[in-house]
């Protein structure tokens, strides 16, 4: 079940290793997790979660952002700007804009791997 859950990697006749911890571990799962969420009051609680926790972290990144934090979020906005691609691309260019903000933060529990959408 840890396997599943992307937290453990199984090689067969060898070891069990645990994954390191990233925002891959978490957003994939939570991704699907969402997906198979039919629930709209569900929804609603996730985006009003978001509403509690985000204003803080914006307010970190505005204080400890760099110049390579502002380029990427200026590069996030760009896209998310002419993006004229389905529901599924903007929602992933709003997720990286997003996981940006939370990185320029600079705090250790912000530290995520990229989740670029490539589909």
């Amino acid at each position: 079940m840890l396997s599943a859950k992307g937290l453990l990697s199984i090689a067969k006749g060898k070891s069990i290793y645990v994954r390191s911890f990233d925002a891959v571990n978490v957003v994939d799962p939570m991704h699907l997790y969402l997906q198979l969420q039919v629930d709209r009051d569900y929804a609603l609680d996730v985006v009003h979660a978001r509403q509690i926790i985000e204003p803080p972290i914006a307010a970190e990144a505005a204080l400890k952002r760099t110049a390579q934090d502002i380029a990427s979020l200026e590069a996030d906005v760009e896209e998310l700007r002419v993006c004229n691609e389905g529901f599924e691309k903007l929602a992933a260019l709003d997720m990286e804009f997003h996981l940006q903000i939370a990185k320029a933060s600079h705090n250790s529990c912000c530290r995520f791997s990229s989740t670029r959408y490539t589909g």
